[in-house]
């Protein structure tokens, strides 16, 4: 499920409240153009390289990435959020994205 939308066009952190009590890997869609795209949290950071009219689905949940539709294989770690607030960093240059979060909540 889609939920909140940021547009990205410089390097900025948004944050994300994540109500589950249990730590999960973050889920989330990129889409749109950049050099050198970077989503960074809580001391790991996934790598998206250049992006041209590009959409990126991540699904952490499932350890699944795939850009524009297919399956992708990065060579990168996986975002984690935790209960409460979490700072989510994207970087890069000449940023025209949009950032929509897609997480599902899990309790103890």
């Amino acid at each position: 499920m889609e939920g909140t939308r940021f547009r990205i066009y410089q390097a900025q952190s948004i944050n994300l409240v994540y109500s589950g009590t249990r730590a999960i890997r973050a889920g989330f869609k990129l889409q749109g153009s950049g050099t050198n795209v970077k989503v960074s949290a809580n001391g790991k950071t996934m790598s998206f390289g250049n992006m041209r009219n590009t959409t990126f689905d991540v699904d952490g949940e499932s350890y699944t990435i795939k850009q524009d539709g297919e399956d992708r294989l990065l060579s990168t770690e996986f975002i984690e959020l935790h209960h409460g607030e979490n700072r989510v960093s994207i970087s890069g240059s000449n940023l025209n994205l949009t950032f929509s979060e897609q997480l599902t909540y899990q309790f103890i």
